[in-house]
């Protein structure tokens, strides 16, 4: 019989506070990155990378810019990149560029 069961990983390590509108992506080598969003108002430059193997979080260089409602994508270079959202000076504007993470 096949578990319907989700199994428990480890928690997110949050630098900060649980956070929302934030993007993710998934790297060539499986390794999840969890990028920006917002916690309380607060718009966010984290960034923390999930490595499946070790079942372990590590915090990874921070955004240039703090964003929230962003994308995320892996490149054919094996990069990630974190793309447009918002800019918490300017909510309303979205940042037209894309950042190499």
């Amino acid at each position: 019989m096949v578990s319907t069961a989700w199994p428990r990983r480890s928690r997110l390590a949050f630098r900060f506070r649980p956070r929302y509108a934030l993007a993710a992506a998934a790297a060539p080598d499986g390794s999840i990155f969890a990028i920006g969003g917002a916690a309380d108002g607060d718009v966010l430059d984290v960034v923390e990378v999930y490595r499946p193997g070790s079942n372990q979080w590590d915090a990874a260089p921070a955004l240039p810019r703090r964003r929230y409602r962003l994308a995320a994508a892996a490149g054919g270079d094996g990069r990630i990149y974190a793309i447009g959202g918002s800019d918490p000076g300017y909510n309303a504007d979205l940042i037209p560029t894309a950042d190499e993470l």
